[in-house]
Parts: structure tokens; C-alpha cells; sequence
């Protein structure tokens, strides 16, 4: 069995069989789970003295569930996994917080794949390294609409939404999906 992981918040995991050509085995959406943070409404200028007595307020963030991910590789039995293929934390982002977002999530990723000793068998890679190969040349902003094409095409039966409820697919589904088919296509090579 092979895992693709498309990171982030709204990343998902898909387990696929090394048998070429067999749909997704199990679609997995990243786990998260809210934690504090305190944020000060003050500059830190302000703050000096008791003037900042009284204005820090609680705020509430986003993180992937590091142990429910971990429980999440183990009943798919680490044993049996052949390879993960994760598209880690790109180079750049369009703003600070998705780079501070999709590095913290890579790294509670990492971590989880470390505590179930995948890590021998993690392949990193980037998406300028698997969307060519999946998708072919494709316009800049026009990826989405390529890797749904994509997935259709490969596995037309298959339900890339996150719940029956949901009106489109989920990216993360069908990215996580296209990773592991790459991986499964570079070890059949």
C-alpha cells in the first residue's frame, strides 16, 4: 500500500494498493483540532507599564491533530505501507501566515509519519515535482480544474467529497489521491 499526504489544514491522506490502476483504498481528511493562543491588542511600546494590563485576549488556531493523525496511520497498519509520498512545505506562499500554517502542519506531519517509523520510506516532494507528471503542462491557475479532470478520468466511480453532503469534490482528496498515484507510477519505473 502507498500513502499520498497533501498538506495543510485541509490536506487529506488516500491509501492506494501498489497494484496499478485500483481505486483509493481509504480516504483520510487531515485531522485538526483548535488550540489557545494569546495575542496581545497592544504594540509592544504600548505595553509598557500597566498600560497593557487587561488587553490580551484569547484567540483560538487551527493545527493538524498530531495524535489523532497517528492513530489514523496506525489503523491503516504502518506494516503494510510500502511508501508515503507527502508534498511537504513549499519554498514560498502567497502570505506569511499560509507559509507559517503549511510549515507548522509539515512538521506535526513529519512527526506523526517519525512516530509510526515511516520516515525510511517518506518520499518529500514538492507539487512542481508530481503536477507535471499527473497533469501535464497546465496554465497557472488552472490546476484545480486539471487535477479534478484528472482524477475523474482515472478513477471515474470513486467520491472525492468530503461528506455526501458536499456539492464539489475536496482538493485535499483529490490532491492526496494524484500524489499517491505519482508515487505509485515512480516505483513502478
Amino acid at each position: 500500500m502507498l500513502i499520498g499526504i497533501d498538506n495543510g489544514l485541509s490536506g487529506a491522506l488516500v491509501a492506494l494498493s501498489s497494484i496499478a490502476e485500483l481505486p483509493p483504498v481509504e480516504m483520510i481528511s487531515m485531522p485538526t483540532m483548535q488550540v489557545h493562543l494569546h495575542h496581545r491588542k497592544v504594540s509592544l511600546a504600548k505595553a509598557k507599564g500597566g498600560k497593557a494590563k487587561g488587553r490580551v485576549k484569547n484567540v483560538m488556531e487551527n493545527q493538524v491533530d498530531t495524535v489523532a493523525l497517528i492513530a489514523r496511520l496506525r489503523s491503516l497498519n504502518p506494516d503494510k505501507i510500502e511508501s508515503v509520498w507527502f508534498e511537504c512545505c513549499p519554498d514560498h506562499a502567497n502570505s506569511a501566515l499560509s507559509m507559517k500554517s503549511m510549515a507548522m502542519s509539515a512538521g506535526k506531519i513529519l512527526a506523526a509519519l517519525e512516530y509510526c517509523g515511516l520516515m525510511d520510506r517518506t518520499h518529500l516532494i514538492l507539487s512542481h515535482t508530481w503536477q507535471p507528471v499527473m497533469l501535464g503542462k497546465v496554465a497557472r491557475g488552472e490546476t484545480e480544474q486539471a487535477a479534478i479532470a484528472k482524477v475523474t478520468e482515472l478513477w471515474p466511480g470513486v467520491d472525492f467529497r468530503r461528506t455526501a453532503r458536499c456539492k464539489i469534490l475536496d482538493m485535499g482528496f483529490v490532491d492526496a489521491a494524484l500524489i499517491a498515484e505519482f508515487g505509485r507510477r515512480e516505483l513502478a519505473l
